[in-house]
């Protein structure tokens, strides 16, 4: 083999290398930025999302219409973000007032309206303890009733 010829098939052996690790290079750098545009796309809509929770929780729409209301909306974002910080505390906040409408109905006297809410509490959030605690205190409350009578 002459010298030529060496030094032409070590030099295309080079390109061809080079190449190939351009073409991994341009592909890596490819999937990077549509990761990147993905992620954006993703955080403006977890915004939007998080917009609309709160306006229908300050509209009272805690669970009610379907498909129009905080809980759902706020379940929508965790399943793009499972541990996204606002939805879950945006969930809190409903069950949280479930409690306070709850206990409003509890001091009034009305235990099974407050039982009525408190179930529906539960179903935002099954292990509130708070409206576990009331629940019992409720059903208590039905039961010393019902002896009375």
């Amino acid at each position: 083999m002459s010298c030529s010829k060496i030094i032409d098939f070590h030099y295309n052996a080079s390109f061809d290398a080079q190449q190939a690790a351009g073409n991994r290079t341009h592909s890596d750098l490819k999937k990077t930025i549509e990761q990147r545009i993905d992620a954006q796309r993703r955080r403006g809509e977890i915004t939007e999302l998080l917009h609309k929770a709160e306006s229908q929780f300050e509209a009272a729409q805690l669970i009610e219409p379907a498909n129009d209301n905080a809980f759902e909306t706020y379940n929508r974002v965790l399943t793009i973000d499972n541990n996204n910080t606002q939805a879950l505390q945006g969930i809190q906040r409903i069950a949280q007032r479930f409690e306070q409408d709850a206990q409003a109905k509890f001091d009034a006297g009305d235990f099974h309206a407050c039982l009525s809410l408190i179930e529906l509490g539960l179903k935002v959030d099954p292990n509130h303890k708070e409206l576990s605690a009331l629940r019992d205190q409720a059903l208590h409350h039905i039961e010393a009733k019902k002896r009375q009578a």
